[in-house]
């Protein structure tokens, strides 16, 4: 039987790199096929000359009026033939808008039209796919590294723990992650914004860290922060949870919180989970 990967969503999210992951990790990969040809696609990688074992396939918006009948008629494939799963790729707005005007692409709803508009258009198009997709990325915060161990974590290597975790820090004053399944406050942990030395720095310093591990309070929150972490993620991990955001947040996202999310990044490197740190609001401008 053909495990098959539709992979669809935003565009400008990294469905082609996706693609190319799922590649490099031995799936047959093919981009933009008419949809039509799937179901013959699949006859034939499961033929005996082919023997493939494993696909994926982007289908997205630029199958025009094709695209939805696709998705609702997924059910019909021939169960004996295929296992399919819907991979969903999103991101928030402005950073869809920065891709495109980074990589200066045309928006597949058309070069007449504004790429925020066209966005906010594929949003509303796309919504009833995202609903029945099995798996949802979110890419705003994602590297082509992070992305890769996304992969790796679903569906590569079996010896690592599948949940992956996902840690970011940011500041309060500039607004708290949307997708955070948990948030932590260390907002009441010794500040290093107010010693004159430590307020350039950030947690990423080792002596921004000795400071904040200088004060009790933070050597008794780490304990019991990783003994909280370690549970809830293994109880998550058994209930077929496939992924967890969680959140440190500080006032401005530079001292404290980097330095707790770095630790966390520790922790899950020591229990065997394919984890992903980033610091959302590290550069902006030495704010407590």
């Amino acid at each position: 039987m053909l495990d098959l990967k539709i992979i669809t969503g935003m565009s400008g999210a990294g469905k082609t790199q996706l693609l190319r992951i799922m590649e490099d990790f031995g799936y047959y990969a093919v981009d933009h096929l008419p949809v039509e040809l799937i179901v013959d696609l699949i006859h034939l990688l499961n033929s005996e000359e082919r023997g493939v074992e494993k696909a994926a396939i982007v289908v997205d918006i630029r199958e025009n009026g094709h695209f939805h009948s696709f998705f609702q008629n997924i059910s019909r494939f021939p169960e004996e033939d295929v296992h399919s799963e819907i991979i969903y790729l999103e991101a928030e707005k402005d950073v869809l808008l920065k891709r495109f005007h980074e990589t200066r692409r045309r928006h597949p709803l058309g070069s007449d039209i504004r790429i925020l508009s066209a966005i906010e258009e594929e949003e509303k198009i796309m919504a009833p796919v995202r609903k029945i997709a099995d798996r949802k990325i979110d890419t705003t915060y994602m590297s082509g590294n992070t992305l890769r161990d996304h992969v790796r974590a679903f569906f590569g290597d079996d010896t690592k723990r599948r949940l992956m975790v996902s840690v970011v820090s940011f500041g309060y004053k500039y607004g708290v992650p949307r997708d955070a399944d948990y948030i932590f406050d260390v907002r009441f942990l010794p500040n290093p914004f107010y010693d004159d030395f430590l307020k350039p720095l950030t947690g990423l310093d080792d002596p921004v860290g000795e400071f904040i591990m200088a004060s009790p309070e933070s050597a008794e929150f780490l304990r019991r922060f990783k003994d909280f972490l370690l549970y809830i993620l293994d109880r998550f991990e058994k209930r077929s949870r496939d992924n967890l955001v969680i959140g440190v947040g500080c006032t401005g996202g530079r001292h404290r919180s980097v330095f707790f999310a770095e630790k966390v990044g520790e922790f899950m490197e020591e229990a065997g989970y394919t984890y992903t740190v980033t610091h959302s609001d590290i550069w902006r401008g030495g704010q407590h």
